[in-house]
């Protein structure tokens, strides 16, 4: 069934409006003497890996945003006397991975109750000193027993493994060119295309190659060169074109052929002190907003030096310190911070050496009371969703207001509305149950009481199953 509410925000006789932020300062949520090493959020549901002084890594879970917590106990003797977690499913935060002592892959989806092991090669599994480790679990966003795994082998060198079936069987899909393929590689998926996968290769001695595969790894086009490293790639979820890669930030806005520096005035080799990006993330629900925390390089002592969080509102070509965040414990000379974005509660989280930090970005409008004054279809959020998304668009004028939703081939799969409305403000929440994880479009057409005219525009929507 396909559930959907209609809101009516604002109507055209208000006048003035008043817009009330939520408190946007830096809190910490727990864990205060402890270093985080991984956050996933989601709603009120946070999950982190911590390390203390001595290196152990411990595991806690909080499902009331932070005001409480409780330790992820795991009772495996197999997992050889510690583990890591690496990503939870978004669509089933049950579905977790983790890497245990010796590096090796396992899979639970009853929330660590029951574990399996995944073996990206062939038993036994190695335990010398160069043994395979897993870096990196990619859970795929269109297919859930679709997953890319980067394994170092031989101590030094990465290589990218893929499942089809969940993790039961791998293959190795590093079929790069033999001058690229070497020490570092980073990974990402593209979010529209279901088989469209991004691959930075780098050699160790300054060439790094960028790649994209249409197969799912089968094969692989080198897109360009680059003579910088790169430890992560972030791709745009409403407009694949726009690619960006860090350390060092470049963007591209044609899919990874050509490539142009941001934050230039930022990152500026000022030897000794080199800044450099440590963490970045995507606003999942405005991708033209990014965060990324910033650190000092101090070469000659070898120590780093924070610089606090940075964000962007236009996609990368400016970007402003982020109030109170210069003044967090961020780093050490062993420890660099996480980041993570929560779409749901727009809640952005700092995972540093002396707790978890949460800062709250959303901004509400109530006793809004303005008119608009453009005709404007926004941007789903949250998007990529599951199982419900807000629509919202503005009439400046009354009209006949049409908005459907089609599938990737043009189908319509539901009219949302097909009636006349005022001028204002609207927002629909639209539900899903039955549809399948993809890429679909929802249109809005309106045809303005005053006017001789029609106004169409149509944009992406990605479910997440």
């Amino acid at each position: 069934m396909i559930k959907h509410k209609f809101y009516l925000i604002i109507s055209f006789s208000l006048l003035f409006q008043t817009i009330i932020t939520s408190q946007n300062s830096w809190q910490l949520i727990g864990l205060k003497k402890l270093r985080i090493e991984y956050v996933y959020a989601k709603g009120d549901t946070i999950w982190t890996t911590t390390e203390d002084s001595l290196y152990n890594h411990e595991t806690y879970y909080s499902y009331n945003g932070g005001e409480a917590w409780s330790k992820f106990e795991l009772n495996n003797s197999e997992f050889g006397g510690g583990y890591t977690l690496k990503t939870i499913d978004p669509r089933n935060t049950q579905k977790m991975y983790i890497t245990d002592w010796y590096g090796r892959p396992w899979k639970t989806k009853d929330a660590g109750s029951s574990w399996e092991y995944l073996i990206p090669e062939a038993e036994p599994w190695p335990v010398d000193a160069w043994r395979p480790r897993v870096k990196d679990i990619y859970i795929s966003p269109h297919n859930e027993d679709v997953l890319f795994c980067i394994i170092t082998e031989n101590g030094q060198v990465d290589n990218l493994y893929r499942t089809s079936n969940g993790g039961k069987n791998w293959v190795n899909v590093s079929s790069f060119a033999a001058s690229s393929h070497g020490v570092e590689l980073s990974f990402a998926f593209d979010l529209l295309d279901t088989t469209k996968i991004f691959v930075s290769a780098d050699n160790n001695i300054g060439y790094q190659a960028f790649y994209t595969s249409y197969n799912l790894g089968n094969s692989w086009d080198l897109l360009t060169e680059l003579q910088t490293f790169a430890n992560k790639i972030i791709v745009n979820h409403i407009d694949n074109n726009i690619i960006y890669r860090f350390l060092k930030p470049y963007r591209s806005l044609d899919g990874g052929f050509t490539w142009k520096r941001i934050m230039e005035d930022l990152i500026k080799e000022d030897v000794p002190y080199q800044p450099s990006i440590t963490s970045v993330i995507i606003n999942q629900s405005e991708p033209k907003i990014l965060y990324a925390s910033l650190a000092k390089i101090d070469i000659l002592n070898n120590v780093l030096i924070p610089m606090g969080v940075y964000k962007t509102q236009d996609g990368g070509d400016n970007w402003g310190l982020m109030k109170g965040s210069d003044n967090i414990d961020l780093i050490t000379n062993e420890f660099l911070p996480i980041l993570f974005f929560d779409s749901i509660q727009q809640n952005l989280f700092i995972g540093t050496q002396h707790g978890l930090f949460k800062f709250n970005a959303i901004v509400s409008i109530k006793n809004c009371k303005a008119i608009p004054t453009k005709l404007k279809l926004n941007q789903n959020y949250p998007n990529p969703f599951n199982p419900n998304t807000i629509i919202s668009y503005q009439l400046p004028v009354g009209g006949f207001v049409e908005l459907k939703i089609y599938d990737q081939l043009g189908r319509e799969i539901k009219t949302l509305v097909k009636e006349e409305q005022n001028s204002g403000f609207y927002k629909f929440n639209f539900e899903v149950k039955e549809l399948s994880s993809g890429v679909y479009f929802y249109r809005l057409n309106v045809s303005e009481s005053n006017r001789n005219s029609s106004f169409v525009e149509t944009r992406k929507m990605l479910i997440l199953k």
